[in-house]
């Protein structure tokens, strides 16, 4: 349960990002887009918001500093680009700005 998820040191985003050059839309992380079905974390991106200007999102992160290395596994589901597109589901990690892994997928 979230519960749980969150004791273990994982944090739920509940912010605004502003636009930016490349970026003219806000992404809003909203903590109801983020769930536990079935042993799965489930992170919800919806369709682009012309009401608010903003791209409902979903983010967790850690402040935990004893994760140093191992073996992380992802599963994406990513709808196809008929249903949109512009969507980037994406898993990381980092450090810093210089100490980074990215692994993206583009609609």
């Amino acid at each position: 349960d979230l519960a749980s998820f969150q004791s273990s040191g994982w944090n739920i985003s509940s912010r605004v990002l502003g636009t930016s050059p490349g970026r003219p839309y806000f992404t809003n992380f909203i903590p109801t887009n983020v769930n536990i079905a079935n042993g799965s974390l489930l992170l919800t991106c919806s369709a682009y918001n012309a009401i608010t200007s903003s791209v409902p999102s979903a983010q967790i992160k850690t402040s935990r500093a004893d994760i140093l290395y191992g073996s992380f596994r992802a599963q994406f589901e990513v709808r196809s680009a008929s249903t949109g597109s512009g969507a980037v589901s994406a898993f990381f990690f980092y450090a810093d700005d210089y100490s980074e892994v990215d692994i993206e997928v583009l609609t």
